[in-house]
């Protein structure tokens, strides 16, 4: 341990500002990684109804028009058939 600083902790100014410069570059890059992954994902939940599971079962707790009900089944199946809008209207921002 060098000026007691916590073990781990480089000890000199400048292997400390060496650190500080190779996890600041290595953000960086994990943030370019992700950019591109968030905004599709954000661009996408507002095309596919966010109660379809994998299996394309409709999981919502409440009536929608894209329920299709069969026989045998536990849960309805989603339609696609009528395009539902889960985007904010224009100005809205998200608030309601």
């Amino acid at each position: 341990m060098s000026g007691g600083l916590p073990a781990g902790v480089p000890g000199s100014v400048d292997e400390r500002r060496r650190l500080r410069e190779s996890l600041k570059e290595a953000l960086g890059e994990v943030e370019t990684v992700f950019k591109d992954l968030v905004l599709t994902a954000g661009e996408k939940s507002f095309l596919r109804c966010p109660y379809m599971n994998i299996r394309r079962e409709c999981t919502a707790q409440f009536e929608c028009i894209n329920q299709v009900w069969k026989p045998g089944r536990e849960r309805a199946t989603c339609s696609g058939l009528h395009k539902i809008n889960f985007c904010c209207p224009e100005g809205d921002g998200g608030t309601g």
